[in-house]
């Protein structure tokens, strides 16, 4: 990583909560898979508590605004992490194979799940 790369990394991790929009704090807990819950708790102070009913509510209305974004950080979660690791696999490091592997193995099962029981779908 160069050294313009990694100041962007650091500007990004710097970043208040308060300099995000609500929909980059939803984004961005698709990426970590926070819980509907917790997510709604981090957006406490923004929402009204019917804002905050409402945000849950749409949070599992597959096709809804919140949905997708949702759903979209998770994708997008995933796919950052699969380059990490296959990076650090192409570089030699040890255990990021086995990692990168293990994920694959999750994913397929989740994937598996959700399509034959409705199962591991946000």
């Amino acid at each position: 990583m160069d050294e313009n790369q990694e100041n962007k990394e650091e500007l990004k991790l710097s970043r208040s909560l308060d300099d995000l929009t609500t929909d980059e704090v939803i984004r961005m807990c698709g990426k970590a898979q926070v819980p509907f819950h917790k997510l709604a708790q981090i957006l406490e102070s923004r929402l009204t508590l019917q804002e905050r009913a409402q945000l849950l509510n749409n949070l599992q209305q597959k096709g809804s605004y919140y949905y997708n974004l949702y759903t979209q950080g998770i994708s997008e979660g995933e796919f950052e992490m699969s380059i990490a690791l296959h990076s650090l696999t192409l570089d030699g490091e040890k255990d990021a194979y086995k990692n990168l592997n293990a994920e694959m193995r999750k994913r397929a099962i989740n994937e598996s799940l959700a399509k034959n029981f409705g199962l591991g779908e946000v």
